[in-house]
């Protein structure tokens, strides 16, 4: 996940920035106290589309106003917040459309609150079905991340989280314990250690409503492909703000993501295709 965060005063962008890290731990965060930096940013081939944009009103150069209109221009899927200390140009920068408007100081809290606001928005469930059934959000292209109402969730071991990234790969196919054991790790611990993992990995899940996301069966597991909103899904359904998203980085956190990100990167979707009629 690619994250934006743009202000000309030093000791606010400083601020922000550390904020946003508690809120998104695992996302590139980055930073511009100037317009012309963010333009050029987006218009450089490889750069990311960003997922989130919190950006000043009074910025030098251009109104922070203007700004979000051309990143929007840039990338449609971007959501706009704003954080300032300005609260009469609320009703213009909702026209944008920006999705937030937060008055500083910006805090943990309100970034959370904020989101989780815009998450449940964009995601309302269909009438009749429970808050919990919404889909996790699962983000593949650049670095791995998984939130739950618009909130990175948080893994009790970083190892389970790279289980899951696994798992979201293989698409819905299952894989037996040597087969995860023989792409984590180059010397496999002990049969004990991944049922640890397992274990930790459901915990972490059941704390979300989403213990029904791994399947088991025997000596083999997947996850509910049903359950997930995923970029990489997205982008082989042929999905254009997921083929947009992708700058040639997948799970750039995983060594072993590379031989999908090669697959992604040559256009050679075979075996994703293929992969994706078994889940069917």
């Amino acid at each position: 996940m690619t994250i934006l965060a743009i202000d000309d005063e030093p000791t606010m962008l400083l601020h922000l920035k550390s904020e946003l890290e508690k809120v998104f731990p695992h996302a590139e965060l980055l930073t511009f106290d100037e317009c012309d930096e963010v333009l050029t940013y987006l218009d450089a081939p490889q750069s990311r589309a960003p997922q989130y944009a919190f950006l000043d009103i009074k910025l030098r150069g251009m109104l922070g106003i203007e700004l979000a209109r051309r990143i929007r221009e840039h990338c449609p899927q971007t959501r706009i917040i704003f954080c300032t200390a300005y609260s009469v140009y609320a009703l213009e920068a909702y026209n944008i459309p920006a999705l937030g408007y937060l008055m500083k100081p910006v805090t943990e809290q309100k970034l959370r609150d904020a989101i989780l606001h815009i998450e449940s928005q964009l995601g309302t469930p269909p009438e009749g079905e429970a808050p919990h059934d919404h889909k996790l959000v699962v983000h593949t292209f650049g670095s791995f991340d998984v939130l739950y109402n618009g909130t990175p969730v948080s893994f009790e071991r970083e190892k389970s989280r790279e289980l899951l990234a696994l798992l979201v790969d293989r698409q819905g196919l299952s894989m037996t314990n040597s087969e995860i054991e023989a792409v984590l790790w180059e010397d496999p611990p002990s049969q004990q250690y991944l049922y640890t993992l397992f274990h930790s990995l459901r915990k972490t899940l059941h704390s979300i409503g989403f213990d029904d996301l791994l399947i088991r069966s025997r000596n083999r597991t997947s996850i509910d492909v049903s359950k997930i909103q995923c970029d990489l899904y997205e982008f082989l359904q042929g999905n254009p703000d997921a083929a947009n998203s992708y700058a040639g980085e997948y799970m750039n956190n995983y060594s072993w993501a590379e031989y999908t990100n090669g697959r992604l990167y040559s256009g050679n979707f075979s075996d994703f295709l293929l992969a994706a009629q078994i889940r069917k």
